[in-house]
């Protein structure tokens, strides 16, 4: 080892201040193309996210901190009225969303779910009393749920809506609360519905 080298492994590391990014309190505003803007903004309540839900053509991108779960995102945006469609994949979900599910397509705020899990969840502590919930709601509403456990890490949520809005919501949260810092990716886009839509329908036809 060169004398030089030597000096370098010496040296104490240089300190990095960091910031947390939850005392940023930001809201940007980014023109991507002449169809796109990009709004950004740091939510710690759904109350905030209401204020970034995008209209046709535009996305957000949100950093969410506090004790949430990315399922909150469906209450929020079914302020626009009835879901015709809700695609949602994810590793783990709560027993309680499961039961809101189940709710909102009793009430008819949810016409249509397809809902595709981690196999893990048939292991982890309250995955086998969510999964009963998921399939009791498959007889309740027989043809307007489906319901499929895969080897999936991927966290999504596609909401076709009555009023032609096609939101997608692609993050690194799953649907079970937790405090940690996610990062959320809100469009409302008719084709990235449609692609996700292509290969999730492709999933469900695969392991039917």
């Amino acid at each position: 080892m060169s004398d030089r080298q030597c000096v370098a492994l010496e040296r104490e590391p240089q300190s990095i201040q960091t910031k947390n990014p939850m005392d940023l309190d930001w809201i940007g505003r980014a023109v991507v193309s002449p169809s796109t803007i990009i709004h950004t903004r740091v939510i710690q309540s759904w109350r905030d996210a209401i204020s970034v839900i995008p209209p046709p053509g535009q996305q957000s991108v949100c950093v969410v901190k506090g004790h949430l779960s990315a399922w909150e995102w469906v209450p929020v945006l079914l302020h626009a009225g009835v879901c015709d469609r809700l695609i949602l994949t994810t590793y783990n979900l709560a027993v309680p969303v499961a039961q809101a599910l189940q709710g909102l397509v009793s009430l008819g705020r949810i016409l249509l779910a397809d809902v595709i899990v981690s196999e893990a969840m048939h292991r982890l502590s309250s995955g086998p009393e969510t999964l009963q919930v998921l399939m009791d709601t498959t007889r309740i509403f027989p043809g307007r749920v489906r319901v499929m456990t895969t080897d999936i890490h991927a966290k999504l949520i596609c909401m076709a809506m009555e009023s032609g809005d096609a939101y997608v919501i692609e993050g690194s949260g799953n649907m079970a609360r937790n405090t940690h810092i996610e990062l959320y990716s809100l469009h409302n886009d008719p084709a990235r519905l449609q692609f996700h839509s292509n290969w999730t329908g492709a999933l469900l036809h695969e392991l039917s």
